[in-house]
């Protein structure tokens, strides 16, 4: 009997116990595989972060826990995942591939290329009037200014249609691949346009020459084409560029009406205004030296078909000109305009590196120039003066025989050698090409002489630029353009109705060889 009770209050104490146990125990806590020491998350495989591309805790009918890390692509996607394409997908890519307002104003878009970039996602109003976006359509970009620049160079172009033959030719106005995109500036020697080819050469190079008048007519068709579509671009483009530069201007259309005068405006006086309504303009003054250049020339011409010219005395002093026309000629004290673009971008730099010393490193940036703008002469002025810093007076007369070829009238400007680079070396330089030239006498090169001629005269000394210009006429041979440079720079006189005169007196005292 106490046997018995014992033993019942052995069970009771026994019982008790183990239910007071099991209340301190933790139950579950999440891992429920932790008995297999192989999974879960005490083993190798821990859990891990989910990973949106497939985390590898996938089941086929769904999302579960405690499986092992999965690696790779599986045909199985979770019901709760987003599979859809959305409008946003592609725009990373369109972002780079785009063209963005730092392109527009920095001016690499938008330089001539012989036909539309990848890159260029719109275009203008003009070329949209013209058809450019239509499918199929490789029509390639006109590479001509504004109208006004072109009418400003067939002017003073015409005198010097003389002196056009197949060695010397004014360059067309009509658009051409030339040497865009290719790295390199414009050939100064080989086959020129007008010339024919040679017997079995390519195909190409026999169909792709033309004669002047007929890129006249291509160039004179080119311009009526872009008069007709222009006036809407013009607006378009101006209104751009006053929100942009002048954001309190007034409306563009308004512009020009009952405006003040230049100098109260802050402009200087004889600036290019901006254009009216449907009336494109010319850059203003220091924007860009090329049309500064033409246009001094143009006013130099003007003044000499006057009888006589007084100055008049100015009351204010003008502001200061990359380039001037005074009584001895058109000065060119800069290469580089002031105008946004480009050109004016590599040239100003190229300036800076000739100032510098650093030559090669300015004849790089001038040839850069010269793949922007291909027809402006003034990169190759560039090249030439930094080969003539480096030391090299025979490609220097290169450059600058192919800077006349493009623009013949370049030839009545002076350069202002002492801005671009340092004084002391133009007279070591000059002193090297003298002695260079008195060693060969008269089987100097003509390029040399031309360059020691020009180099003279920009400098003004005139008397050795005569005796240089003498010099050329007589080995100048029957190279037209040359014997325009010699005769001018003797008598002041131009090409056109005088260069046959020249050309026959060159040749009655030129001696024979």
């Amino acid at each position: 009997m106490i046997a018995t009770a014992r033993a019942i209050t052995c069970a009771v104490v026994l019982a008790t116990a183990s239910a007071a146990g099991s209340q301190v125990v933790p139950i579950g806590g999440g891992n429920a595989l932790d008995a297999n020491m192989g999974v879960g998350s005490g083993g190798v495989n821990s859990p891990v972060a989910p990973d949106l591309r497939l985390n590898g805790q996938l089941y086929i009918n769904g999302q579960v826990t405690g499986l092992g890390r999965f690696h790779g692509r599986v045909g199985y996607f979770p019901s709760d995942q987003l599979r859809l394409q959305l409008p946003s997908a592609g725009l990373v890519g369109f972002r780079r591939e785009s063209v963005g307002l730092s392109n527009v104003l920095s001016g690499p878009t938008y330089t001539a290329r012989p036909y539309y970039d990848r890159s260029v996602t719109a275009l203008n109003a003009g070329a949209i009037a013209a058809g450019l976006n239509a499918p199929g359509t490789n029509v390639p970009p006109s590479a001509l200014g504004s109208p006004q620049a072109r009418q400003l160079y067939e002017e003073l172009a015409a005198e010097y249609r003389s002196v056009a033959t197949s060695q010397t030719v004014v360059p067309s106005l009509a658009p051409s691949a030339g040497v865009v995109g290719t790295g390199r500036a414009p050939s100064v020697g080989g086959m020129d346009r007008g010339e024919r080819a040679a017997p079995g050469g390519p195909v190409r190079d026999e169909f792709g020459r033309s004669r002047l008048e007929d890129e006249d007519a291509l160039a004179h068709d080119l311009w009526q084409f872009q008069r007709l579509n222009r006036p809407m671009d013009e607006r378009l483009n101006l209104r751009i560029e006053t929100l942009l530069d002048r954001p309190g201007e007034k409306n563009p259309d308004e512009i020009g009406r009952n405006d003040p005068p230049a100098e109260e405006r802050g402009e200087p006086s004889g600036a290019v205004r901006r254009a009216g309504r449907g009336e494109p303009a010319l850059p203003g003054t220091n924007a860009d030296a090329f049309l500064d250049v033409m246009a001094a020339l143009r006013r130099r011409r003007e003044e000499t078909k006057t009888t006589l010219t007084v100055p008049q005395a100015t009351t204010t002093r003008p502001a200061a000109r990359i380039v001037e026309a005074d009584a001895a000629g058109v000065v060119i004290h800069s290469l580089a305009g002031l105008g946004r673009g480009l050109f004016n971008l590599h040239m100003a730099r190229g300036q800076e590196r000739l100032k510098a010393g650093r030559y090669y490193d300015a004849l790089d940036e001038f040839h850069l120039a010269a793949v922007a703008e291909p027809r402006n002469p003034l990169a190759l002025v560039g090249m030439c003066v930094a080969r003539l810093g480096a030391g090299e007076p025979a490609a220097a007369g290169e450059m600058l025989y192919g800077a006349m070829r493009l623009f013949p009238p370049l030839m009545e400007t002076r350069l202002d050698l002492l801005r671009l680079v340092d004084g002391r070396m133009i007279e070591r330089r000059m002193a090297e090409l003298d002695s260079l030239l008195q060693e060969e006498k008269d089987d100097a090169h003509p390029k040399l002489v031309l360059l020691a001629a020009y180099a003279r005269h920009s400098l003004g000394q005139e008397f050795l630029a005569k005796t240089a210009a003498a010099k050329l006429r007589r080995s100048a041979g029957g190279d037209k353009l040359l014997l325009a440079v010699a005769e001018f720079l003797l008598t002041g006189r131009r090409a056109g109705r005088d260069a046959q005169a020249a050309s026959e007196r060159s040749a009655t005292t030129a001696p024979a060889r």
